[in-house]
């Protein structure tokens, strides 16, 4: 596979052993490249009759990740030592340094089949990024609970009630609750267009007002071929809160490809840029209401064929520039991550 990675047989072949073997999530994942690729009818057919297999007999599904995150501005803010607000100089005491950060995301989900085209699905998701700092550690937990339907292999629709829960310098910061809803469906041969739309409630732990956040999120997954495609996406958010600061709305645009190459390594590149714009401003402080410009850029590198204890090493190299202007939040930051990772 490695030295044809555009070979749709070899690559069905490799899905239906790693669904003998037990490696769902692994098949899934061939399974996929392999239907954006140009496919005879009985071809296309035998995809979706591995995918439904695979469907009906999977209760459990995780993943794991853990890497070290070396950064150049670990707190994301401006890195020079006096700003001026309203004419006047400050000295901060607190600016953007670099830092090593490590950073674990780990989920598992479960599926109950209600009937041949109905699941109730339950989740739960972790995300943390651990520093000596204490004010850079960030921990956020979410848990879902929903139905999923499937009429066939092309639609799938998902929706049910989410609670999460946030900690920041090791103190409990916030509480969510809310609800979600996906929906899937593959347009065409090759493309894949996903709709997500989440409704939440954030309550903060310091008596801050709370936000009543509504997301709404377009993506679609053109497949070229079996070994690449590109993907595209945008977001519009709107945060009411009487805290006019953190009201406000943001939106933004997402491009990315993956290419896997003769010889095992795959590659992605992700480019994305977004704008937020607040409501209201400190009138102590500022003269006028925060505006963001954020542009990064980030490239993925890994092996197909390097496992260490069944993980698969990870490289990601990124950038990222905020233009705000709220001086404190206008910033520049690269990155390197190292880390590890595993479906099951």
């Amino acid at each position: 596979m490695s030295l044809h990675p555009a070979n749709v047989h070899y690559r069905f072949e490799l899905a239906a052993t790693l669904y003998k073997l037990g490696l769902d999530g692994r098949a899934r994942y061939h399974l996929d490249l392999i239907a954006s690729s140009e496919l005879q009818p009985g071809a296309r057919y035998a995809v979706a009759q591995l995918n439904d297999k695979i469907s009906a007999r999977r209760k459990w599904n995780g993943y794991f990740s853990f890497a070290l995150i070396p950064e150049s501005n670990v707190s994301r803010q401006t890195d020079s030592e006096t700003i001026i607000i309203q004419g006047l100089p400050f000295q901060l005491q607190q600016r953007g340094e670099p830092g090593v950060s490590v950073k674990v995301n780990t989920g598992l989900s479960y599926d109950k089949r209600l009937s041949p085209q109905l699941n109730a699905r339950f989740r739960a998701d972790l995300s943390a990024k651990l520093n000596k700092e204490k004010a850079f550690r960030d921990i956020a937990l979410t848990g879902r609970a929903g139905l999923h339907f499937s009429k066939n292999s092309r639609s799938a629709v998902e929706g049910g009630l989410l609670l999460g829960a946030r900690w920041i310098g090791d103190k409990p910061y916030s509480d969510t609750i809310g609800a979600y809803m996906n929906v899937a469906h593959r347009v065409s041969p090759k493309g894949r267009l996903n709709f997500t739309l989440q409704l939440v409630n954030t309550q903060h732990k310091d008596q801050s007002p709370d936000h009543n956040i509504a997301l709404t999120q377009v993506s679609y997954t053109h497949g070229i071929s079996a070994n690449a495609q590109l993907r595209f996406g945008a977001f519009y958010q709107i945060t009411n809160s009487a805290d006019l600061t953190a009201g406000g709305a943001a939106k933004g645009l997402t491009f990315g490809s993956d290419y896997a190459f003769r010889g095992g390594l795959i590659g992605s590149l992700d480019l994305s840029v977004s704008r937020d714009n607040r409501e209201g401003f400190n009138i102590a402080l500022f003269t006028e209401a925060r505006q963001d410009e954020k542009y990064k850029i980030e490239l993925k590198l890994h092996h197909r064929d390097v496992r260490i204890m069944d993980f698969a090493p990870q490289l990601i190299v990124g950038f990222e520039r905020n233009k705000s202007n709220n001086t404190i939040v206008d910033f520049a930051n690269r990155y390197l991550t190292i880390g590890l990772t595993k479906k099951f």
